[in-house]
């Protein structure tokens, strides 16, 4: 599987390039801890991220400062010349990469924007905002320092319970959960496969920006069949990609990832 990897650095290191577009200024910008179970049938296990969530005053965007972070890095790198394997040394200072999709709220105006990247191509997909047909409960707890209200919602194949703060009178959450008359602080599936929890959350006036990066625009169903695919055979579809047999060093087959996304209509 060394091999596998080396592929799918080298590539990333090869095309990853970027320049951003404005598209709003932040008002608020605030931190989530996401736990989520990656594998369904495998409950015990659980993985973490910190996603970013930037609220502007028309949009708003949310992606993994991990993620962000590792590309940052692999930019800054590119620019400076460095070479390829001089990147392969100093992985260990990239860290993870984590999440991979970003999701633009309200850009353009009524739909939502998402992009992920999968192997070499930034795939993009946009659809007209649904909000949640949340129900208010007389319930409440402390988050933050600020009382919040229980809601709960179905949303995309999931049940979800949130905890919203109204003295943070925007309408905002993690993900596409939004709709609420305050911001979401704290929300759950009900199966405990995805929860996020608001760490930080501070004013701002920075850009939110859209990263053009050359993307392949295409409807949800497709993008679904590449996920599904991806997850399936990762190493046959970079073959594909690449027009290469990839032979695991490990002797082992070429076994399918666990795929559990937050949205069950994929």
């Amino acid at each position: 599987m060394k091999l596998f990897f080396f592929l799918c650095f080298l590539y990333f290191v090869l095309t990853f390039s970027a320049y951003s577009q404005e598209i709003d200024t932040q008002t608020l910008r605030c931190q989530y801890k996401l736990t989520y179970v990656k594998d369904s049938t495998n409950m015990g296990k659980t993985s973490e991220d910190l996603m970013i969530l930037e609220l502007g005053r028309k949009c708003s965007k949310f992606y993994s400062y991990y993620t962000f972070h590792s590309d940052s890095l692999v930019d800054a790198d590119t620019k400076a010349g460095v070479s390829v394997m001089e990147m392969i040394g100093n992985m260990a200072k990239y860290g993870g990469k984590r999440s991979s999709y970003t999701v633009y709220r309200d850009y353009p105006e009524g739909d939502v924007t998402v992009v992920d990247k999968i192997i070499d191509s930034h795939y993009c997909y946009a659809e007209p905002i649904v909000l949640p047909q949340w129900q208010v409960k007389a319930e409440y707890d402390t988050i933050l320092g600020y009382r919040c209200q229980m809601a709960v919602c179905n949303f995309k194949g999931r049940s979800y319970v949130a905890w919203f703060a109204p003295g943070i009178p925007v309408n905002g959450g993690p993900w596409q959960l939004s709709g609420l008359p305050g911001l979401i602080l704290k929300v759950a599936d009900t199966r405990n496969h995805y929860t996020f929890q608001c760490v930080g959350l501070k004013a701002s006036s920075l850009p939110i920006v859209f990263n053009k990066v050359e993307l392949t625009k295409v409807s949800k169903k497709e993008y679904s069949k590449v996920v599904r695919r991806y997850y399936a055979d990762a190493i046959g579809l970079i073959e594909s990609t690449f027009g290469a047999t990839i032979t695991p060093l490990d002797g082992g087959g070429k076994p399918s990832k666990p795929y559990n996304p937050i949205d069950l209509t994929l």
